[in-house]
């Protein structure tokens, strides 16, 4: 499993960045007629272009802002958060698409990339939103160990429902000859109810509510089953995804503490 958690790390904090995202920026000569530059964006669903100064980009125009005249005119140039580096992780690149709808990568030292909303719904992103989840069950599931260490103490914090329902996949594994424990054969909001019914653990995360806690796992166990089953996971507000990756996250690194 350490194997594992480490190259899972990775993908959150190395293996994916922005340009995993971001697609190359058609960018026009400041003094190019609107017209045309108009019905190119038309043409390729382009809302944005980038606007070259000097024969580097400086700034952007949108498709809505466009009129007679040259493309100076309605420029915007490039402001404070509005661009990342090329390295910059997804993370960092989610949460300025999330509030801005875009975000411009500086590539060689110059903007030459852009990544919207519509590019969160890209495989990577997808990828990166699992892997989350999955260091999340990874952490509840060694915590839980290091509490429970057999699976006497874990049965009596279950319901009778929930223990009859985990106790059929064990036997099932038995009957494989798979040796697993109880504890392996939870689910993801079972693993998430015994945290808060394991006072050592619940304890030391100082999350606000019990409730609370249990409301984020369950949008968690959503979120992943829609990604496992390939449904759509982006919601119209992207905010709400990122404040649930941004609450995940933050869970996370308190699991990790303990």
């Amino acid at each position: 499993m350490h194997a594992a958690h480490t190259h899972l790390m990775k993908l959150d904090h190395e293996l994916i960045t922005v340009m995993d995202l971001a697609e190359p920026l058609v960018s026009f000569d400041q003094d190019a007629p609107t017209s045309a530059v108009k019905a190119f964006m038309k043409k390729n669903g382009f809302d944005v272009v980038g606007v070259r100064r000097e024969g580097r980009v400086a700034g952007y125009a949108r498709y809505n802002d466009l009129d007679d005249g040259p493309l100076v005119t309605p420029i915007n140039e490039f402001q404070e958060g509005d661009v990342l580096p090329s390295a910059a992780s997804l993370y960092d690149a989610f949460e300025t698409i999330a509030q801005n709808r875009r975000i411009f990568v500086e590539i060689l030292g110059q903007v030459g990339a852009i990544a919207t909303r519509a590019d969160l719904r890209k495989l990577p992103v997808r990828l990166w939103l699992f892997g989350i989840v999955t260091l999340t069950e990874i952490e509840m599931t060694r915590l839980l160990r290091k509490y429970h260490p057999t699976d006497k103490t874990l049965e009596c914090l279950l319901s009778e429902g929930r223990l009859d329902a985990a106790q059929k996949i064990y036997n099932l594994y038995q009957k494989k000859g798979e040796e697993l424990k109880l504890l392996d054969c939870l689910q993801f909001c079972d693993k998430a109810q015994l945290i808060v019914k394991t006072p050592e653990i619940w304890n030391s995360l100082n999350f606000s509510s019990k409730g609370k806690f249990e409301e984020l796992f369950q949008k968690l166990e959503g979120k992943r089953d829609q990604l496992a089953h390939g449904h759509d996971f982006v919601p119209h507000d992207a905010t709400s995804l990122f404040t649930l990756v941004k609450q995940s996250k933050q869970v996370l690194e308190r699991f990790k503490a303990l």
